[in-house]
């Protein structure tokens, strides 16, 4: 009797212990890390922006990072000359271990008759930013014709860049801005100050490049 009770016993530490250690794993793959993001669209000009959320690049509506989501429409008209505002609010994301890529995607429709130009800049909260062998941001740009875009190479330095690009959109051509925020290590502490996206996108007839 008591061979079988320790026998019993050793069976179930043993049990306990593998299922200790299977948690820890569990645990040690699981991740909350949460991007935030605010963009703020201004027209001076009559142009149309779209922003959504996605697990790939291209803007299909099968890859939106919440399936339940959708893809936000800001139509912003100005009058008299004077700009309209509108605004992308807790545009957030939380990774997985099964969810490490988040596509922030922009796309900017020139609803007008004439040439607009699109200009970037930070807000004040901007904090998003590479941690090596953690997190990678990469931000590409380019247009989109008949539904296909044809994106540019990776911006080098990333929103410094940006902030330094002027979009050029033809009349009724759409110009796509992307911006894939990739975990690179599930299990990595991340740091927490570098995680806000806030971007601010202006546009009007103004060719600062002339």
């Amino acid at each position: 009797m008591k061979r079988k009770f320790k026998l019993f016993a050793t069976v179930a530490s043993l049990c306990l212990s593998v299922a200790l250690m299977a948690f820890g794993v569990y645990a040690a793959t699981q991740v909350t890390y949460t991007v935030s993001g605010n963009v703020s669209f201004t027209a001076h000009v009559d142009a149309k922006f779209t922003a959504g959320i996605y697990t790939a690049t291209g803007g299909a509506q099968g890859n939106l990072w919440d399936t339940t989501g959708y893809t936000n429409e800001y139509d912003p008209k100005p009058t008299d000359e004077t700009a309209a505002s509108s605004e992308w609010q807790n545009a957030n994301v939380v990774f997985t271990a099964s969810k490490t890529t988040a596509i922030y995607r922009i796309t900017c429709t020139n609803e007008g008759s004439q040439t607009l130009y699109l200009h970037f800049a930070t807000t004040d909260t901007h904090t998003l930013a590479d941690q090596t062998d953690k997190l990678t941001v990469t931000i590409k740009v380019g247009t989109n014709t008949s539904g296909t875009d044809t994106l540019g190479d990776a911006l080098t330095n990333d929103f410094e860049t940006l902030k330094t690009t002027q979009g050029e959109v033809a009349a009724d051509a759409t110009y796509v801005i992307e911006i894939e925020v990739k975990l690179t290590d599930v299990t990595a502490t991340l740091d927490s100050t570098k995680t806000t996206l806030g971007l601010k996108i202006t546009a009007d007839y103004t060719n600062s490049k002339a």
